[in-house]
């Protein structure tokens, strides 16, 4: 049945194309040049101006030890790279963390990383990271950077000073001063991050669209080796000869993330057309990239049986028995506005602060009573099996 959807819809794609330009095959040739080269500059970060890596310099965990800890700055342009290369950067994970950064606390984490480099494996430090604390964490950084308000140069100041703080109440003692690296400096900056016996706390900054994007991950170099964290994805380990390889990967795939979807200025200017045209050629082939939805199969082979089971559950469920369907969501982030907002009025629409104070992150539990159209539901600051049924006995 999706196949023949399928082919219908291309059948028609090509009669609305036909219709609408009288030399269907030389633009249907254009179309799909145009479109892909627009897809080749977006997944090479088209759009990313630079990348700034700020790295600090500290003992291991507040001793004087013979182990440096880093955290660099740098402004690295993106470079032209395949749909391969884009994806390479993953052939060098060892541990995948989950539900990855989903509280958006990459400084958070990549300070819990730190404390945690040199315990176990790569799989018992992505399982020791606590999402909660890591927030807590975020939510110093943040309000001790936020404080600090003038000119762009003393901002940059005030996250350099409270990334230092940080570490301290870390107890990982920062030494001497930041340094940082431009975009002809990418090689002296990677040489820094591999130096053996070095760990890094590194803030990447890209620009796009004239504004800035920063995002915190970390390095350590031991005999030869680099093991790198990264919040959203999980640990990497490379040998030096490959670091700048892996490295420029990874800013590359956050370049394609930057531009997540193709626009019509940039696909206009790669292919030499005007905008208008650009538009012409999507609406005919019934493109849309500013849509998108999503879907779930399931591979399951029991799954149907599975189904109808849960259907006829509610349908027909055993005499004298409660019925009732539960879920969570987790990671929940409790924030709080600085200044309270303006309600809905005639003439104007609700406001709200645009700052905020993060209370950690947590967890939702729910269940519906269909029956008697009743939501039962639970706010808990922990993760716990036991508030399931809990939330269910609540109703009995």
């Amino acid at each position: 049945m999706l196949l023949l959807r399928s082919a219908e819809l291309s059948r028609r794609t090509r009669e609305r194309l036909e219709q609408s330009f009288p030399t269907a095959e030389e633009d249907k040739q254009q179309a799909d040049s145009i479109v892909q080269r627009g897809r080749t500059r977006v997944r090479s970060g088209a759009g990313l101006h630079r990348l700034e890596i700020l790295t600090h310099q500290s003992v291991e965990r507040g001793c004087s030890s013979s182990k440096a800890l880093s955290s660099s700055d740098d402004d690295v342009s993106s470079a032209e790279s395949s749909e391969a290369d884009i994806d390479a950067v993953f052939n060098y994970r060892i541990a995948a963390l989950n539900n990855a950064n989903a509280s958006q606390s990459c400084m958070g984490l990549a300070i819990q990383w730190l404390r945690l480099r040199d315990e176990g494996e790569a799989s018992y430090r992505m399982e020791a990271l606590d999402l909660d604390h890591a927030s807590d964490i975020q939510n110093q950084y943040e309000n001790a950077a936020g404080s600090v308000s003038g000119p762009r140069e003393q901002r940059e100041a005030g996250r350099i000073s409270a990334r230092k703080t940080l570490l301290r109440s870390q107890d990982l003692q920062p030494v001497g001063e930041p340094s940082v690296f431009h975009a002809d400096r990418q090689s002296t900056a990677l040489q820094k991050i591999a130096r053996d016996g070095s760990a890094h706390l590194i803030s990447l900054c890209f620009e796009n669209n004239g504004k800035r994007v920063r995002h915190a991950i970390t390095a350590s170099s031991s005999e030869g080796s680099v093991n790198l964290f990264d919040p959203n994805y999980g640990e990497f380990s490379t040998t030096l000869p490959e670091l700048p390889s892996m490295f420029q990967n990874l800013m590359t795939r956050y370049g394609s993330r930057l531009n997540g979807h193709l626009q019509l200025e940039s696909m206009a200017r790669a292919a030499g057309i005007s905008s208008t045209t650009v538009h012409k050629l999507w609406a005919a082939n019934d493109l849309k990239p500013h849509l998108t939805r999503t879907f779930k199969l399931s591979n399951d082979p029991q799954f149907e049986e599975k189904f109808w089971d849960v259907i006829g559950l509610y349908l027909a469920p055993p005499d004298k028995a409660l019925v009732l369907c539960c879920d969570e969501k987790s990671q929940v982030q409790a924030l709080e506005r600085t200044q309270p907002g303006l309600p809905l009025g005639i003439g104007h629409i609700q406001t709200k602060s645009h700052d905020y104070t993060r209370h950690g992150t947590v967890t939702l539990f729910a269940a519906l009573d269909y029956l008697q159209g009743k939501l039962i539901s639970s706010i808990e600051r922990q993760h716990r099996h036991s508030r399931v049924a809990g939330v269910s006995q609540e109703d009995q």
